[in-house]
């Protein structure tokens, strides 16, 4: 993992452990809005952890494609 991906991973989860500190110290309607917001960071992180698989898995499909090709036009 990159510098800056590991960095923004970081991040991320830093901005959720401050958002729960706040909630177990706020009143209940501030509470329930805090944990809205952290579920949705959650979800959020999820998906581009799922979107940065698919990034890859794509790169290395993309990879196999040319290096196919390249092999072929190398065998011709």
């Amino acid at each position: 993992m990159g510098k800056k991906k590991l960095t923004d991973k970081w991040e991320a989860q830093l901005k959720i452990e401050e958002l729960s500190k706040k909630a177990a110290s706020a009143k209940d309607d501030v509470k329930v809005e805090y944990e809205k917001q952290i579920k949705i960071l959650k979800d959020k992180q999820v998906e581009g952890a799922k979107k940065l698989e698919q990034i890859k898995s794509s790169a290395d499909a993309a990879w196999d494609e040319v290096k196919a090709g390249a092999e072929m036009s190398g065998t011709k």
